[in-house]
């Protein structure tokens, strides 16, 4: 078939145009930079040596930092990867709320707040040894009741507390942990209760809203009470593993860097060879829950 003049020069100009522009050799060099992790394309790319077309290959592979030299261009089929670079980036964050030691020269005031198992048990003296053992003296158990089992320990004299054998805190108001605070301002309180209420087959919601209530009124006192709230210990209840669980997920959510809130496990690990009765800690569980209470406290001291 015969073609006319314009439809010749038509075809030149197509075919001078497949030959020039339609894939320059820039963007070939672009596209093949980014196939590697190495970076080799990435320096290709910061040579500028097409600019007008080689912007994709300017990430640079294995650094990726941004192959801005030939940012001007048309982006290359691999030139969008720079994936490498951004994984340079530490994501690890500190979730907790940062722990400031207490002054050295401060007599920290402690409160244990609890039932049977603080009054009648040797934790409390394991755990005033065990501070004692770590050079931690600058502290005071404080409450309106006295005494417990020193279980060996020697000069234990330190036996103040707030706890009531089978307390039931449900019910327990604001102003009754107003009360108690009141009388004996805490700087720390070491909180271990709501077990009877489980065994009485009491919702744990109930006592969930109590811990807050307890909370609140310390804060009342001392806003800048520390709250240690233990996780119960087992006591043969199927119950206790949900109380603890939500207990886990309570105190973050309302620990503040003023106010620190932290949840003290004193569940996993323990065996029924650990209580006189499946519910009571006999000196062997009583070694294990003041080693954990001492975990928690130690940084408040100063101390790993």
């Amino acid at each position: 078939m015969m073609r006319t003049a314009p439809q010749l020069l038509l075809g030149l100009l197509l075919l001078h145009g497949a030959c020039s522009g339609g894939m320059p050799s820039s963007r070939i060099s672009g596209g093949a930079g980014t196939a590697g992790g190495a970076g080799d394309a990435g320096a290709a790319g910061a040579a500028g040596t097409a600019g007008a077309t080689g912007g994709g290959a300017g990430t640079t592979g294995a650094g990726g930092d941004s192959g801005a030299a030939g940012g001007s261009g048309t982006t290359g089929v691999g030139g969008t990867t720079g994936a490498a670079g951004s994984s340079s980036t530490d994501a690890s964050t500190d979730s907790g709320v940062p722990i400031v030691p207490f002054p050295s020269a401060q007599t920290v005031k402690m409160m244990v707040v609890g039932s049977s198992n603080e009054i009648g048990t040797c934790w409390r003296a394991y755990l005033w040894q065990e501070l004692h053992t770590n050079a931690i003296t600058n502290f005071h158990f404080v409450g309106q009741q006295s005494g417990g089992p020193s279980c060996t320990v020697m000069g234990w004299n330190d036996t103040q507390l707030q706890a009531m054998s089978g307390i039931i805190i449900t019910n327990i108001s604001t102003n009754t942990y107003l009360s108690w605070f009141m009388a004996n301002p805490p700087d720390v309180i070491l909180m271990h209760f709501g077990g009877a209420d489980l065994l009485s087959g009491m919702p744990i919601d109930g006592v969930m809203k109590s811990y807050g209530r307890a909370l609140d009124a310390a804060r009342m006192v001392n806003p800048k009470v520390v709250l240690l709230i233990a996780e119960h210990t087992p006591e043969g209840k199927d119950t206790v593993p949900m109380l603890n669980a939500d207990i886990a997920a309570w105190a973050p959510t309302v620990s503040t860097a003023q106010s620190p809130v932290i949840a003290v496990d004193l569940y996993t690990g323990m065996l029924p060879s650990d209580f006189s009765d499946g519910v009571h800690l006999n000196q062997q569980g009583s070694m294990k829950v003041a080693d954990r209470w001492y975990a928690k406290l130690a940084p408040f001291f100063g101390k790993p």
